[in-house]
């Protein structure tokens, strides 16, 4: 087993044993909430883009293809580039699209491409929206303020930058039972079903990610207006919004 040095550093690894089960694991981290809060965040990408209907969208850290689904069924003339650094992650969601496509028939206009959001391989200026869904915090501390350089750089003038995270809640009692929860309860019940390391790993990286306004200060050092973060369900999970400024004729 991994001790918590080595899973940091290797966080794409561990996703690759996880894979088939991690849509399933998303599940019961999040009571099941995922996918509101997905909705969620879309919506306020929409509204940060004045109600536009963005053209062409890249979802960093796709896993098995959760965002690329909803934005498919919710902008179906948009195109969208799942890219994740994980092939197995990529497999399992270039898998679903046949599941889904019936309900989803522009599903089948998704790109899947291997990629890490520190090192976009994409034209700058040249989308309209850039998510990412749970990934944020499995990019290293020493490489965060890279992928949000390389977000400004890839995103139209005016684009937005959508990041949904897990997180604590704010200090209380709410927050020492989701501690709980987290490192005592559910380790039992994930490790019955999925490799306890990814578990681990998973939990540590909640609890270690940084207070809402740090990840708004982050945006905002690298050009974003950066709006209050929003907190989901009481905290369990937090969506942040950073707008890329229109640039301005003198």
């Amino acid at each position: 087993m991994r001790n918590a040095e080595d899973r940091a550093k290797h966080p794409i690894e561990l996703f690759t044993d996880v894979a088939p089960r991690y849509e399933w694991m998303n599940t019961l981290m999040t009571a099941g909430r995922d996918q509101a809060w997905r909705r969620s965040i879309l919506n306020f990408a929409q509204s940060t883009l004045e109600q536009k209907q963005p053209s062409r969208i890249l979802d960093l850290a796709t896993g098995t293809g959760d965002f690329p689904r909803l934005m498919a069924k919710k902008w179906p003339k948009a195109e969208i580039i799942g890219t994740d650094p994980n092939q197995a992650m990529l497999n399992q969601a270039i898998q679903s699209v046949d599941s889904y496509s019936k309900k989803i028939p522009s599903l089948k206009n998704v790109r899947w491409e291997i990629g890490r959001g520190e090192e976009l391989n994409i034209e700058s200026e040249s989308v309209e929206l850039v998510t990412i869904g749970f990934g944020f915090r499995n990019i290293s501390e020493e490489t965060r303020l890279d992928c949000v350089r390389e977000v400004y750089r890839c995103l139209k003038p005016g684009g937005a930058f959508a990041i949904l995270e897990l997180g604590m809640p704010r200090p209380g009692l709410f927050r020492r039972f989701f501690s709980l929860l987290l490192f005592n309860v559910m380790p039992f019940f994930i490790g019955l079903f999925s490799p306890k390391d990814s578990y681990e790993y998973l939990a540590e990286s909640i609890a270690k990610f940084p207070e809402p306004e740090k990840v708004r200060s982050m945006l905002e050092l690298e050009g974003f207006i950066g709006f209050s973060p929003v907190a989901l369900s009481g905290g369990l999970c937090w969506a942040f919004i950073g707008k890329k400024p229109t640039h301005f004729c003198p």
